[in-house]
């Protein structure tokens, strides 16, 4: 696909004789590779990652793993995620919250 582009984007500047209806379509087929390759997630200046989604969703909902899953599907059409990685994130958020508590309990004592 990505040569595909690369094609179509050399081609059009090195034939002025096309006409509008060639140019439309070579336009169109351009436009249709690069959806292609883009992620139908993809925000412009808002593009998070799945595990950053995951750790929001857990700092900010109340939802089970399974409901966090079915948003990260739905946003990210992503059929790689399981519960097993949304319980990961989970039980990795509780671990650094431990460890700032005891690092705060620390200094406090000293």
């Amino acid at each position: 696909m990505k040569t595909e582009i690369s094609k179509l984007e050399n081609i059009l500047p090195m034939i002025p004789e096309l006409n509008l209806e060639e140019i439309e379509s070579l336009m169109a087929k351009l436009v249709e590779a690069k959806k292609v390759l883009k992620p139908s997630s993809y925000k412009a200046g808002v593009n998070i990652g799945v595990g950053a989604f995951i750790k929001n969703l857990i700092q900010t909902t109340t939802l089970s793993n399974k409901e966090i899953l079915v948003k990260v599907v739905e946003e990210y059409k992503n059929e790689n995620t399981t519960t097993a990685c949304v319980a990961w994130y989970r039980n990795d958020l509780r671990k650094k919250a431990l460890k700032t508590e005891t690092k705060t309990e620390d200094k406090v004592e000293s």
